[in-house]
């Protein structure tokens, strides 16, 4: 009986000992271990002092990314608003995005867009009574691409820039209809207009229990005074588009 029962403490340790291991095993794989983290991190230092030390980096604890087993530091200045990047590492290999965030303006067009998008957001609601309205705006879709060079790092925001720019508007509104959608788009537009705002397309998505979501409005069909027939024309298209002018029409459940 003895004998017995220090068998199965035997086997009781053992499996106690082969869970701690599965336990650390998964936990490795998902969010790293302290060794590695700190081999990461003496990495990245090391790549900072060697490339960019001139710009007076702070970095952040290494965050583990377990889809491709690889460590991520995140790094910025205190000096400038737009510098901010991240270095990836793994296995002794080590690379980081400077040149794309930094160097090619990502950052700083992320952030005149968040800005621009914060501006739009409050006039509607101020402006509008829109309180909850979820809007943003975009700049021409090649932009990342071919960035120009009036495009600087840490600029101001400025909504004068000479940049296509489209917003989308996501409001509440009770009774949707085409002509509330018509009078929406145009209130928007005038209050936009006389706060300097300059769009060359509307998207509107409103409504609560039924849902319009209107695509590709110009501001020139916005101007010239039949937008409603316009919007009714489009509907009848049943999808197509009509003068560039999509409408989707949903019941939320």
């Amino acid at each position: 009986m003895m004998k017995n029962n220090k068998i199965l403490k035997g086997i009781a340790g053992a499996v106690a000992i082969i869970l701690i291991i599965a336990i650390l095993v998964v936990t490795n794989a998902f969010v790293g271990n302290p060794i590695s983290a700190a081999r990461a991190r003496h990495a990245a230092k090391k790549h900072i002092e060697e490339r960019y030390s001139f710009l007076n980096l702070e970095a952040e604890k290494p965050v583990y990314n377990f889809k491709n087993s690889e460590y991520i530091i995140n790094v910025y200045s205190n000096s400038s608003i737009d510098t901010h990047f991240s270095i990836y590492y793994r296995g002794g290999d080590i690379h980081d995005d400077y040149e794309t965030m930094v160097l090619d303006k990502f950052n700083t067009i992320s952030r005149l867009t968040k800005e621009y998008s914060n501006l739009v957001t409050s006039l509607l609601a101020d402006e509008l009574g829109y309180k909850n309205n979820r809007s943003y705006v975009n700049y021409q879709d090649d932009i990342y691409e071919n960035t120009p060079e009036y495009i600087e790092l840490d600029m101001e925001f400025d909504r004068n820039l000479p940049i296509s720019v489209t917003v989308s508007m996501d409001i509440e509104a009770q009774d949707p209809s085409l002509e509330k959608m018509a009078n929406i788009l145009q209130d928007a537009h005038k209050v936009f207009q006389e706060n300097g705002c300059i769009f060359e397309k509307y998207d509107l998505m409103a409504g609560n229990d039924t849902i319009y979501n209107i695509h590709g409005v110009k501001t020139s069909q916005i101007e010239d005074g039949n937008l409603l027939e316009m919007f009714q024309q489009s509907l009848e298209s049943k999808g197509d588009e009509f003068e560039g002018v999509i409408i989707f029409i949903r019941e939320e459940k």
